[in-house]
């Protein structure tokens, strides 16, 4: 487990009904706090949908 603000490399794959894979993922994602994201996107406020999503966790502003 790295550093809080390390990137995750996150790994998924998508499944049809019948089981076989039909598409894999891999990518980076780094995590950001609430100000960090405002800071680096120049967004005065979350979008609203971005905020309730965050109010769940406690971070929102």
């Amino acid at each position: 487990m790295g550093a809080m603000w390390d990137p995750v490399i996150v790994r998924t794959r998508a499944r049809r009904p019948d089981g076989p894979v039909c598409t894999e993922a891999k990518f980076k994602a780094v995590p950001l706090s609430v100000d960090r994201l405002l800071e680096v996107t120049g967004l005065d406020r979350l979008p609203e949908n971005w905020a309730r999503l965050l109010e769940v966790r406690g971070e929102a502003r």
